[in-house]
């Protein structure tokens, strides 16, 4: 268990180079991104043992490096003040670094969006937190350009009815038109289980709401009223990664975002569990090699970075326009 920021330093710092190289940012500065993100608490007194649901080891932190055509962009995944037991003085502090967060990646035109996320999803009373007993919230942030991310813990205790209708009203609240929100959801009520919602951007214009899930029982993409997760390159891209191997459902995390500007589903993302498909490095070296090179993208340092970290999720996205990233999510090596 990390538990104080001198096991973060030692654990984390591999994984972090990895960042920094890719990005050809000082290391230094990405080094304090994620302290900041994080939120490490200094006051040793504060109840500990808290725990992170980021990665299948406890660590809480990613690094997610996306692949275009145009080139690759770096940014970190953090969940902060994880240590804390507490799940509301957990929250408390994610929300003040939430604030941090938005300023240091040029987002503050989003922080109304990111408020009245919370205020919709978060509940009134205390009491009411003992269910985020893996925290409320994780924070994005980009290294080489503007923009942060928010991950809200969207499932409703047992109830996955419940919680489609909450993400629904929520999408309805903060979309101009929600008829793409309504079709989708309708659609994946029967077959899917909602993990999370998420508001990425930098501003008003770029910025998208999203909704992450994990499938209940077996459905071929075609089959699902989304026409997005129609697109062949995503079949494709399954085909390639999972290969002949057994994947459970819960190894696979499919994606929506909606466009906040027009309501529009803009694109989906489907992301494999690397733990789950436990291959080894060479493997994961030529199978992500072989991809960037099949979809036409740039390719990516996996080499480098697997002599320093761990595979998370490899995913593939794809949007309105045709466009596809796949991104690599790494993790320290516990």
């Amino acid at each position: 268990m990390l538990t104080t920021e001198l096991d973060l330093a030692l654990r984390l710092y591999p994984v972090l180079q990895v960042v920094a190289e890719s990005s050809q940012v000082d290391l230094t500065a990405v080094e304090e991104l994620s302290h900041t993100l994080l939120a490490m608490p200094f006051n040793v007194a504060e109840k500990r043992g808290g725990q992170s649901g980021l990665n299948d080891n406890g660590s809480p932190l990613q690094v997610c490096l996306t692949s275009t055509a145009e080139g690759v962009q770096s940014r970190l995944l953090g969940d902060p003040a994880y240590v804390f037991g507490d799940p509301y003085v957990r929250y408390r502090s994610s929300r003040s670094t939430l604030d941090t967060v938005l300023a240091l990646t040029d987002s503050m035109s989003i922080q109304s969006l990111c408020d009245r996320t919370l205020d919709f999803y978060v509940p009134k009373h205390e009491a009411e937190f003992s269910r985020f007993d893996s925290g409320v919230l994780w924070l994005g942030a980009g290294i080489q350009h503007p923009g942060c991310a928010m991950y809200v813990d969207a499932r409703q205790a047992d109830d996955l009815d419940a919680a489609w209708t909450v993400a629904q009203a929520w999408l309805s609240h903060i979309l101009p038109h929600h008829h793409d929100a309504t079709a989708t959801i309708e659609a994946l009520r029967p077959i899917g289980q909602l993990l999370s919602i998420g508001i990425e951007g930098s501003n008003l214009s770029n910025v998208r709401a999203k909704l992450y899930w994990r499938f209940v029982r077996p459905v071929r993409l075609d089959q699902i009223q989304i026409d997005l997760l129609h697109d062949p390159v995503l079949t494709s891209f399954l085909i390639r990664v999972i290969g002949d191997r057994s994947l459970h459902l819960s190894g696979l995390v499919p994606s929506a975002g909606f466009r906040v500007a027009t309501g529009e589903l803009f694109d989906t993302k489907i992301d494999v569990c690397g733990h789950c498909l436990a291959y080894d490095a060479a493997t994961w070296i030529d199978l992500i090699d072989a991809c960037t090179e099949a979809f036409e993208l740039a390719p990516l340092p996996v080499a480098e970075a697997l002599s320093k970290s761990q595979i998370s999720y490899l995913g593939l996205g794809r949007d309105r326009q045709q466009k596809t990233r796949l991104n690599l999510y790494l993790k320290a090596a516990l």
